[in-house]
């Protein structure tokens, strides 16, 4: 048996004093930061030594595109099993239900123009 570099295995002295001065909440948004840049979520610009992070797409066009992906994806295309979760695993109190009316007959004129 060979013995291994302690440099290839394991982190030496210097290299655990670096990784403890980078905290890890820090590492890890880094990661996820660039996780969403590389699904063009999230624009990243450096300026100096900072990040400067700005969304790419508006918040509402983004939940519209993950609730149509959830609806493909969990609910087989089907939007009445979305619903259907939503009020056997929720449930909607009267304003709820009367606010998601109005906005289904307001769709409803709307394609009807």
């Amino acid at each position: 048996m060979q013995p291994t570099s302690h440099k290839s295995r394991y982190l030496n002295e210097e290299g655990i004093e670096q990784r403890l001065r980078t905290p890890f909440i820090l590492l890890k948004s880094t990661k996820i930061a660039g996780t969403h840049a590389g699904k063009g979520w999230l624009e990243i610009r450096k300026q100096g030594r900072s990040f400067h992070y700005s969304a790419t797409v508006p918040r509402d066009v983004n939940l519209g595109q993950r609730v149509a992906e959830m609806v493909d994806k969990s609910c087989g295309g089907n939007p009445e099993k979305l619903m259907m979760a939503l009020l056997h695993y929720r449930g909607l109190s009267e304003e709820e239900v009367a606010r998601i009316r109005s906005m289904l007959d307001a769709a409803r004129n709307q394609d009807k123009t």
